[in-house]
């Protein structure tokens, strides 16, 4: 095994959590979706999608990282629907990759898709054994603390164990801004991206637990800050599809 996988829910993710990973390194990323939200117009979900496609390349070319890009072409705002699909797609792509690390998005209640990027992370997981194999860890994206403040790079306290801080250096800092603002589709004021650039800060991973017995209760955001209740995707019925598959899969891990 050689190398690093890193599995963004979102063309933009593996660059606003795993930049350090990244930087300056071969690397392989598996994009769960093509980033084209349900609200977008059919005329214009084509011209969207190849518009995130070159902004992702943009974003590697800034950060100097040589990356083979693995597209399994799931719907945006989706994920959770189908983690029974997705699962398979992972092991395929990790089976072909051969690394040595896997990067998951933490389950972390700041996004649908994230959080069951990860359950269908862990279920992979499950599937190809721990050892021989590579080292999991769970990259933080963002989420609400405890006091529902907004914070990048988050993970929660004593739900991953001892987190690791990466990323920190100004000039570390200054070349993930530049990569970060190479995906003009995704910066407008308060985005996700927006508020890292605005307010730039390091990066958080940790290993993949050992497990746990259900989902953790997290304070979400789905709702109220990003509208996603709209289509589907409330906390509620969201925690509804997904609890039960983590039930179902969790607690036997390899």
């Amino acid at each position: 095994m050689s190398g690093r996988l890193v599995v963004a829910p979102h063309p933009d993710d593996e660059v606003l959590g795993c930049s350090s990973v990244l930087y300056r390194s071969a690397v392989t990323v598996v994009q769960v979706t093509d980033g084209v939200p349900p609200w977008t117009e059919a005329r214009d979900r084509e011209g969207l999608r190849r518009l995130r496609e070159k902004e992702s390349s943009d974003g590697w070319t800034a950060l100097s990282t040589e990356v083979t890009r693995v597209r399994l072409g799931f719907e945006d705002l989706a994920v959770w629907r189908v983690v029974d699909r997705i699962v398979p797609s992972l092991v395929g792509a990790i089976c072909s990759a051969s690394p040595d690390e896997v990067y998951l998005p933490a389950y972390q209640a700041g996004h649908p898709d994230h959080d069951a990027t990860y359950l269908a992370g862990v279920l992979a997981r499950k599937i190809l054994g721990a050892e021989p194999g590579p080292i999991w860890w769970v990259y933080g994206l963002y989420g609400f603390d405890d006091s529902r403040h907004f914070q990048s790079g988050w993970l929660p306290p004593d739900l991953y164990g001892e987190i690791e801080v990466r990323g920190d250096g100004p000039e570390f800092l200054r070349r993930k801004g530049e990569a970060l603002g190479r995906y003009t589709s995704q910066i407008w004021p308060n985005s996700a991206l927006d508020r890292w650039i605005q307010n730039p800060a390091p990066e958080r991973f940790a290993p993949v637990p050992a497990g746990w017995s259900r989902l953790p209760e997290l304070p979400s955001f789905y709702d109220e800050e990003l509208g996603f209740g709209r289509y589907g995707a409330s906390a509620a019925t969201v925690v509804e599809a997904l609890g039960p598959v983590f039930a179902s899969g969790w607690e036997v891990t390899a």
